[in-house]
């Protein structure tokens, strides 16, 4: 455990710098003078492919409730990875479920938000960019965490293949809509979190067998 130290706001810039992006620390512990304690971590952002939404009810009005986002596969299927609920206004939450309850299709696959209801898969046509502070693939007893893989079908929707090792957001927060960017492996592709999975080439196989055989 290191010695702790005071400074000012620029003392904690510099030592940030050093220690976390220079000497590949995790984060600081900075404690103010009002005895408050912050975590200061680094981000990154990622690119997510949004494949279905949950929603709630405000007053009488439905609106956005999380996205739940995923990755593109080399053989062209998604890989769920988790839900994205921050970084939204109001206004944001009422546009985002007007647009996404006309992209909705079929799934055989069923996947409940946390609002214990069941979330609505739509078109996978819109990519958005997501700050997160880390991807997490294993559980507190250091299992890999595992989602649903998904084949997409233009008339039938979304068809479940199996649930794969997958690394999951941390904290994930809205930044925007990619409209640049096209859904396919170059952009969305599970590149992006491939160095969090445990035995990345088994899981890869898994997935090949499963499309093969359905």
């Amino acid at each position: 455990m290191g010695v702790p130290e005071t400074g000012t706001p620029s003392d904690v810039h510099k030592r940030y710098i050093e220690r976390v992006e220079k000497g590949g620390q995790e984060g600081l512990v900075v404690r103010s003078e009002r005895g408050l304690t912050y975590k200061i971590k680094p981000t990154f952002s990622v690119d997510l492919v949004i494949l279905a939404f949950g929603e709630r009810i405000v007053g009488s009005e439905a609106q956005l409730r999380e996205l739940e986002v995923g990755l593109v596969r080399e053989d062209g299927t998604f890989q769920l990875v988790g839900s994205v609920g921050g970084g939204f206004s109001e206004d944001d939450r009422k546009a985002w479920y007007t647009r996404l309850s006309k992209e909705v299709v079929p799934s055989m696959f069923r996947l409940a938000n946390r609002e214990r209801t069941l979330c609505r898969f739509v078109r996978p046509n819109i990519i958005i960019e997501v700050r997160v502070s880390d991807f997490l693939a294993t559980d507190t007893w250091d299992r890999p965490l595992q989602r649903m893989s998904l084949r997409y079908d233009a008339e039938t929707g979304y068809s479940p293949l199996l649930e794969t090792p997958v690394a999951v957001p941390i904290h994930p927060v809205f930044v925007r809509e990619r409209n640049d960017k096209a859904v396919d492996v170059g952009n969305v592709g599970l590149s992006q979190i491939e160095a969090y999975i445990e035995q990345a080439g088994q899981d890869k196989k898994l997935v090949a067998r499963a499309a093969s055989e359905t």
